[in-house]
């Protein structure tokens, strides 16, 4: 592999926001969440003025960190599939497609650095986001198993490689990258889908996401075995279909 096009493919994500943005995000929930589980009776009584909804239990260490995880899943979901899209769908522009098609032969030499430094770009995001979350929850609620916690974060970064691996397969189907973004939904809802039949629900990579909050509260990490064997061998698929499908692309 072409060290000169690691090199590059870093070079770009620095000079862009998406890494201090998705970082900023991440850290925002990350130190909040305990604040939110604290005043959560408060934030919805200020929202709800006519008393109608149901009062919260009291704060847990638990509580502060499914918190975090549901403030933060979403934005950065949505900022993980953008900063893919951006690097991935390179062929959006027949200028750009030409130029790095004339100069790089080999079509994995492209996919395989975008795909590999947009994930850590989200990775790093959302292990420092879940350290603000663990050092804010612990201070101000109580102690957070560390190194549980810590095997939950990196079981849940594996997710994001997997939505990596879905944006390059569609930008494997299609160029623009409002279609990479549309063809990137569709998927990613079809496995959500997927995820909520019982059957199936923990072969599935959407299982990995909950692993933060089921170890902190005393669960095993056997459980995720089985999501994790099929979410790698789902990234190689879509990574090996993303090569393959633009090595026949015509321009």
């Amino acid at each position: 592999m072409n060290s000169a096009l690691w090199h590059l493919e870093l070079l770009r994500t620095l000079r862009t926001p998406g890494l201090l943005i998705a970082t900023a995000l991440m850290v925002l929930f990350g130190v909040t969440s305990p604040i939110m589980a604290l005043y959560a009776n408060e934030i919805i009584a200020a929202l709800d003025p006519t008393g109608t909804a149901p009062a919260m239990p009291a704060p847990t260490p638990q509580s502060s960190i499914a918190t975090f995880l549901s403030n933060a899943s979403g934005p950065l979901l949505l900022a993980n599939v953008l900063i893919a899209a951006m690097a991935l769908a390179f062929d959006s522009r027949s200028s750009r497609a030409l130029f790095y098609r004339t100069r790089v032969h080999r079509t994995a030499a492209l996919i395989l650095p975008r795909w590999a430094v947009a994930s850590s770009v989200v990775v790093l995001a959302h292990i420092l986001g879940s350290l603000c979350a663990w050092a804010s929850t612990s201070l101000l609620l109580g102690a957070v198993p560390f190194w549980r916690y810590l095997l939950g974060t990196l079981l849940s970064c594996v997710y994001f490689t997997f939505v990596t691996a879905v944006v390059a397969l569609a930008a494997g189907l299609v160029r623009n990258v409002l279609a990479v973004l549309g063809v990137t939904a569709g998927i990613l809802a079809a496995m959500a889908i997927l995820a909520q039949v019982p059957v199936i629900s923990e072969w599935t990579p959407s299982a990995l996401t909950g692993a933060q909050a089921v170890l902190v509260d005393s669960g095993g990490a056997a459980f995720f075995v089985r999501a994790l064997v099929v979410t790698a061998a789902l990234n190689t698929t879509c990574l090996s279909l993303s090569v393959w499908l633009c090595s026949r692309r015509e321009f």
